[in-house]
């Protein structure tokens, strides 16, 4: 019974324009957030191989990302390493 009433009781809150935002005005706030992971070898040629992207939370330093964008390994005696960049295409990696 409560959930019913919750429930109505949020249908009828009226949506004040002030509080909605356009697509733009998100993508805009959000896109500086989104970064691309992958890993870094620095005798493999091309050194950064782009897996995926994710985006920071909090004060930034968080990474979100799905599981299927890490690798199952790093390649630690080639030294290879998990990396985030903000704008992959200025690091000259490449794509996978």
């Amino acid at each position: 019974m409560k959930t019913k009433i919750v429930v109505l009781l949020l249908t009828m809150l009226p949506i004040h324009p002030v509080f909605a935002a356009s697509l733009a005005d998100v993508i805009e706030i959000t896109k500086k957030s989104v970064v691309a992971v992958g890993t870094y070898m620095p005798k493999r040629s091309p050194r950064g191989i782009f897996l995926g992207t994710g985006f920071a939370i909090a004060n930034g330093r968080l990474i979100v990302t799905n599981a299927h964008v890490l690798p199952k390994k790093i390649e630690d005696k080639s030294f290879e390493k998990l990396t985030v960049n903000q704008n992959v295409r200025s690091q000259g990696c490449s794509c996978r």
